[in-house]
C-alpha cells in the first residue's frame, strides 16, 4: 500500500467531508432529539399541574360541600325515684 494516497489534497477532501457530514448528522439528530426531549417535558409538567390543580379542587369541593354543625348534646334530666317512706 502507498503511503503518500493517504496525504493527497482528493483524499483531504473526501475525508473532511466524510467528517462533515458525520458532524452535520450528530447535529441534526442531537437537536430533534433535545426538542423533542422538551416537548415532552412541556407535557409532563403541564399534566403534573393539572393533576395537582384538580386534586386542590376535589379537596376544596369536599371539604365545604357540607357545613360542618356541631349540635349541643342535650343532657337527660335524671330520674327522680320517690323515697319510700316506712
Amino acid at each position: 500500500m502507498n503511503d503518500t494516497a493517504f496525504f493527497t489534497d482528493q483524499y483531504l477532501s473526501y475525508k473532511t467531508r466524510i467528517i462533515s457530514s458525520i458532524e452535520h448528522l450528530r447535529d441534526v439528530t442531537y437537536e430533534k432529539s433535545n426538542d423533542k426531549l422538551q416537548r415532552a417535558i412541556l407535557e409532563l409538567n403541564i399534566y403534573i399541574y393539572f393533576l395537582v390543580l384538580l386534586l386542590l379542587g376535589f379537596v376544596i369541593l369536599i371539604r365545604f360541600d357540607k357545613p360542618i354543625v356541631i349540635t349541643p348534646v342535650k343532657k337527660k334530666k335524671p330520674i327522680k325515684k320517690p323515697i319510700k317512706k316506712k
